[in-house]
């Protein structure tokens, strides 16, 4: 079956000297993809977070925003019923003085 095989183990053993050399290579750059899998997870998360993050807080500055409104118009309404009751209070300590 081997006719004219004229392999010797000195032309074999660089061969396995390589194969060791591929295989050790082989392993450090699957180790290395392992922790690229494991960081891009972590990116992938992060990204998630902070999508999560600036949704949250442009929701709550669109509802702050609101409330602020709400409570200017307050505000507004407040000083106006302030200032007709300083009008009516001065209108009767003007009545009061001619009594």
């Amino acid at each position: 079956m081997f006719f004219g095989n004229k392999t010797t183990v000195e032309d074999v053993a660089p061969l396995h000297a390589k194969i060791a050399e591929l295989e050790k290579s082989n392993q450090s750059l699957q180790n290395e993809l392992t922790q690229l899998k494991v960081e891009n997870a972590t990116f992938k998360n992060n990204a998630v977070l902070s999508e999560l993050i600036s949704s949250l807080t442009e929701s709550l500055l669109n509802a702050c925003q609101s409330d602020l409104t709400l409570l200017q118009k307050d505000l507004a309404e407040n000083v106006s019923q302030l200032e007709e009751i300083e009008a009516l209070n001065k209108d009767n300590r003007e009545n009061a003085v001619g009594i």
